[in-house]
């Protein structure tokens, strides 16, 4: 969860604001139309939508910083043969992108899909549990 602080003038301040002013400015270079000169002129329904994105709760947050999935990716599989790298699914990924450094996480709600998917990883290894359509 990001954590915004705010000084005695009601301003944003501190890391957690930086994180949040590079998310809304990613957000408004990809889902408002260049042709806007000023913030101003922006319909009030799209900054709205915006907001929405701003304020929508993820359920199970991941603590991946501006590298993303793709830095992930690349840590985990810097040694590794195409082949090898080909042969990693998307749930070991997700996982990883939820984990503290020392394999913990800090929702109980990761924590349950975790040991859902180990158990299903598990059922699978013994031929107990068949995936069904796409990774």
């Amino acid at each position: 969860m990001l954590y915004i602080k705010y000084n005695k003038h009601g301003d944003p301040i501190g890391k957690g604001f930086g994180w949040l002013q590079s998310y809304i400015g990613v957000l408004a270079r990809t889902r408002i139309v260049i042709s806007y000169k000023d913030w101003r002129q922006v319909p009030n329904d799209d900054k709205e939508k915006l907001w929405d994105c701003v304020t929508k709760k993820n359920k199970y947050n991941h603590r991946l910083s501006h590298r993303g999935y793709r830095g992930i990716r690349v840590e985990m599989t810097s040694d590794m043969s195409t082949y090898e790298v080909e042969k990693i699914s998307r749930h070991i990924y997700w996982v990883k992108a939820r984990q503290h450094k020392h394999g913990k996480y800090k929702d109980s709600k990761v924590e349950e899909v975790v040991q859902r998917i180990l158990k299903l990883e598990k059922e699978e290894a013994e031929g107990v549990f068949k995936e069904k359509g796409i990774q």
